[in-house]
């Protein structure tokens, strides 16, 4: 039987609107990456250029051009931060045809942007101006989203404790590939599609991240660091996997052999939720609770 979602909290695409300020759990110091390799820049504040008031940001992805694209989760916006620039733009709002719209996460490719959008239930896909193309229906408890190849989009299922493979070309037939988390179910909240073929998978429920398959085989979790709520994920080039945990507040890192290297973070992030990583080493990590956007730069990566 699943244990339903209160018995682990509040939902947590949600938990940073309610979080109370209370200390964080403290991550041990002797897992603190230097400075010298992975250092803070700057911190962007998610002000609504429309209405002037502060949002919660959650999705982020970069463009071919290296422009930040932002998920406001509170006004079902997207905005993007010119070359991090700190005053945002809105590029697009809700699809045409839908009543309300609830924007989770957002991925770039080639031009193109594709939304998890919770209310309907929809991955919708978008062109370089923010018009809608076309949309895939694959549930409505969809959260965080990958992409694969050939068009795939693989996403979070969170209630179902699932991940979903959706054609964005407009084949609406999902697979749905339930994944073995807690003893109970599981709470996916993110998943990053590796180009060596594993999918990783942020599960709140068991607080680890999964390794699977494409087909969505369990294969371990990643070791070495003891999550206590892993929510986002992005990768740096073939080299670093990043991992955020929305309670420690900080950003665990992995190598690409997927060995544990060090947190880093913990004196700028409050709830860091969705991240993204730029190909020059450009970090910028969504934090709901403080809402701003905070930049992180990589210099090295040790060991190289």
């Amino acid at each position: 039987m699943r244990t339903p979602v209160s018995s682990i909290g509040l939902p947590v695409l949600l938990l940073l609107l309610v979080l109370p300020a209370v200390p964080l759990p403290a991550v041990p110091q002797s897992a603190s990456i230097p400075q010298s390799w992975i250092h803070h820049v700057s911190s962007i504040p998610c002000v609504d250029p429309e209405t002037g008031l502060s949002f919660s940001p959650l999705g982020l992805a970069f463009d071919v051009e290296g422009d930040l694209y932002v998920v406001d989760a509170d006004n079902s916006k997207i905005l993007v931060a010119a070359d991090l620039a700190p005053d945002l733009t809105v590029f697009a709002g809700c699809p045409q045809g839908l009543q309300a719209c609830q924007f989770v996460d957002i991925e770039a490719d080639a031009g193109w942007f594709y939304v998890s959008e919770r209310s309907g239930g929809l991955v919708v896909a978008l062109d370089s101006k923010g018009a809608p193309v076309f949309e895939t229906q694959v549930g409505a408890d969809i959260g965080g989203i990958g992409l694969g190849a050939a068009g795939l989009v693989y996403g979070a299922m969170t209630l179902s404790g699932s991940i979903v493979v959706a054609d964005v070309y407009g084949v609406k037939t999902p697979i749905l590939c339930p994944i073995s988390g807690g003893a109970d179910g599981s709470y996916p909240v993110d998943c990053l599609v590796e180009k060596s073929g594993k999918v990783l998978v942020t599960d709140a429920f068991s607080k680890k991240v999964l390794i699977l398959s494409l087909l969505g085989h369990p294969e371990g979790n990643l070791a070495g660091f003891e999550f206590k709520s892993p929510f986002g994920l992005a990768a740096f080039l073939d080299r670093l996997v990043l991992v955020s945990d929305s309670e420690l507040g900080c950003i665990a890192v992995y190598d690409s052999q997927g060995k544990f290297r060090g947190t880093f973070g913990q004196d700028h992030l409050r709830t860091p939720a969705f991240i993204d990583v730029r190909d020059d080493g450009t970090v910028c990590v969504a934090d709901p609770g403080k809402m701003t956007i905070e930049v992180f730069h990589i210099e090295s990566v040790q060991g190289e």
